[in-house]
This record gives structure tokens, sequence and C-alpha cells, in this order.
């Protein structure tokens, strides 16, 4: 922990939050509103699919680039649970620009105990 103290990581420079908040004072109107809210939803389950993705590979020794889908998938599920629950047609795939994003604010990999915090 002592390597990352002091370090500062600037939410922006996520190019996807980047574009979110870019994206704020922008005017729409209610079609076109609903449409960038579905956009904004894919980006942010893409996210989500990308962190779950990196946890699991680290925790399950999973494939780094296994098909994700986060309504389905827990990390408790177990790497042939989550090997079987990828091919599902809903599973999301890793997005390029996505994995670049979550780079950048990524800090350490290491195995953490399963119930190293809880009381």
């Amino acid at each position: 922990s002592s390597r990352f103290a002091g370090t500062y990581h600037n939410v922006f420079d996520l190019n996807c939050l980047l574009q979110f908040q870019l994206e704020l004072s922008n005017r729409y109107n209610p079609e076109e509103l609903m449409e960038k809210v579905r956009a904004n939803l894919q980006i942010l389950e893409l996210i989500a699919a990308e962190i779950f993705r990196r946890v699991s590979c680290q925790m399950n020794e999973t494939p780094e680039d296994m098909r994700i889908d986060p309504y389905t998938m827990s990390i408790d599920d177990g790497k042939d649970e989550l090997l079987k629950k990828s091919k599902d047609p809903n599973a999301f795939n890793a997005v390029e620009s996505i994995k670049a994003d979550i780079s950048k604010m990524w800090l350490k990999e290491v195995r953490a105990k399963s119930n190293e915090y809880a009381e």
C-alpha cells in the first residue's frame, strides 16, 4: 500500500468518464435523451464487465478475455461456472478502449484472502 500512498488518479483520465462529463451540458429532445441514456448504460455495463473480468482473472484464474455478463455472474461462482456463463449470448466481449481506461486506474494485482476484511 505504501507503493500507492500519495498517488492521485484523475477520473477524467478515463476517456469514457470524460465523455460523460463533456456531454452534461448537451440538450436532447426526449427521443435523443433516451438513446443517450441507453448508450451510456452500455458503457457502464462494459466498465462493470471489465472490472469483473480483471478481478475474476486474479481470484479465479479465468482468462483475461473472458466474456462477462455482469447481471448473471458472481465472483463467488468459481472458475468452471464462470466459464460456462461466459458462453451466454448476453455476455460482453472485452472492449479495448474500456480495457485501456480501466488499466489507468488499476492499482495492483494481488490475490486477497476471501475473508480478509470480514468481521
